[in-house]
C-alpha cells in the first residue's frame, strides 16, 4: 500500500500540528537557518577579524572575549523577568532583540573603518550589546516555540531542524574556505560579512512574518521558559 501524507490530513496531520500552525513552522525554519548561516560567519570570525584587520593584542582580545561571556550571562538574567512580565508581546521582543542580535553581529565589520582606539571600543560595545540582545531573543523564541509546537511532535520537528542546522554550518565553513582562497584577506572578510548581513536581513524578515499564538499563562509558562 502506497503511503501518502495527504491520507493523514496533509503535512499538519503528519506532524500532528493544528491547521495554520504549519505556516508558522515553515517561516521559523527559514528564520532559524538564515540566522544560523549569518551567525556562523559573523560570530565565528569576529575574534580573528579583530586580530587581522584591527590589530588587537592579547589585552584587547581578552576584553572582547570576557565581554562576550559576561554580557550573554547578564542578558540571560535580565531576559527571564522581562519575558515573563511582557509575555503577550514576546514575539515583538523576539523580533526586536533578535534583529539587533543578528544584524548587529554582521555589522561588526564596519568598526574596522574607525580609527584606533575608537574601533576597539566600538567593537567591544557592539559585541556586548548583541550578546545581551541574543540572550533575550533566545528566551523569547523558546517561550514562543513552546506554544507553537505540540509536545508530541517537538522531538520530530526539532530533530529535522537540527539536521538542517548541521548542513548550514557546513555550508558556512565551506563558503569561508572558498572565499579566503579566492580573495585577499581584507576583501574576504568584507565578502563574508556582507553575506552574513544579507542572511541576517532575510532571517529578520522571516521572523517578522511569524504569527503570534495563544499564550500559555501561569506557572506552566514560567516552567516553559526555564
Amino acid at each position: 500500500m502506497k503511503f501518502n501524507v495527504r491520507d493523514l490530513g496533509g503535512i499538519e496531520g503528519y506532524l500532528g500540528l493544528d491547521k495554520g500552525v504549519d505556516g508558522n513552522l515553515k517561516r521559523y525554519v527559514v528564520e532559524t537557518e538564515s540566522y544560523n548561516l549569518s551567525t556562523a560567519i559573523s560570530s565565528n570570525l569576529v575574534n580573528v577579524m579583530a586580530i587581522r584587520l584591527m590589530g588587537f593584542g592579547v589585552l584587547e582580545l581578552s576584553i572582547l572575549t570576557i565581554s562576550r561571556t559576561l554580557f550573554v550571562t547578564l542578558g540571560s538574567i535580565v531576559a527571564l523577568p522581562l519575558i515573563y512580565r511582557f509575555r503577550e508581546h514576546r514575539l515583538k521582543l523576539w523580533l526586536v532583540f533578535g534583529g539587533l542580535n543578528r544584524i548587529g553581529r554582521a555589522l561588526s565589520i564596519f568598526t574596522v573603518l574607525l580609527p584606533h582606539p575608537l574601533n576597539s571600543v566600538a567593537l567591544v560595545a557592539l559585541v556586548s550589546a548583541v550578546q545581551v540582545s541574543g540572550a533575550v531573543a533566545g528566551i523569547a523564541s523558546t517561550d514562543t516555540l513552546a506554544d507553537i509546537i505540540k509536545p508530541s511532535t517537538a522531538s520530530r520537528f526539532l530533530s529535522v531542524v537540527s539536521s538542517i542546522n548541521n548542513i548550514v554550518a557546513l555550508l558556512a565553513l565551506i563558503s569561508t574556505f572558498i572565499v579566503f582562497n579566492i580573495a585577499s584577506v581584507e576583501t574576504a572578510y568584507w565578502i563574508l560579512y556582507i553575506i552574513a548581513l544579507a542572511s541576517a536581513i532575510i532571517s529578520t524578515v522571516a521572523l517578522a512574518l511569524l504569527k503570534e499564538v495563544k499564550v500559555v499563562r501561569g506557572m506552566r509558562a514560567l516552567l516553559l521558559i526555564l
